[in-house]
């Protein structure tokens, strides 16, 4: 497979705002709370345009490519209800670098990502993709954790 990204834009609602605040997501329990405490800490309507991020392996299978869009459509529009400036752009290929181009091609103020809860050994093992964005880009990366089930 090449090397090059797939980009698409999703949603864009046309109403930029002063500060860009990026947060991929992918459907997760991690995923899901990471946004929801963006916008209970982070994002002012006022102010801010979210620029929510789905990476999906690439492939051809366009299914993938579908759902991909749809999870990002249902999640712009959810913003849009509550007011929020939102943009979506569906990316394909390792999340580790597909990421950390759409931070340097946005520019955005600030990333919000989701922890996905990873012992210390399969984090090594596996990789964090938090842990790549935060060594290799200048921009405040926000790393929440799941919450623990009570």
């Amino acid at each position: 497979m090449d090397d090059t990204t797939e980009r698409e834009a999703v949603f864009s609602d046309d109403k930029p705002k002063a500060r860009n605040i990026l947060v991929p997501i992918d459907g997760s329990v991690p995923s899901e709370e990471s946004l929801k405490w963006a916008l209970a800490n982070i994002i002012r309507k006022e102010t801010d345009t979210v620029l929510l991020a789905h990476v999906r392996p690439k492939t051809k299978n366009e299914q993938d490519k579908l759902a991909s869009h749809q999870l990002l459509i249902n999640k712009c529009h959810q913003m849009q209800e509550l007011g929020i400036s939102v943009r979506g752009v569906a990316l394909a290929g390792d999340a580790k670098k597909v990421l950390l181009e759409e931070i340097t091609n946005s520019k955005p103020e600030m990333v919000v990502i989701g922890s996905r809860g990873l012992g210390a050994v399969q984090a090594a093992f596996l990789g964090s993709v938090s842990q790549h964005l935060i060594q290799h880009t200048d921009v405040p990366i926000v790393l929440t954790r799941p919450t623990k089930e009570k």
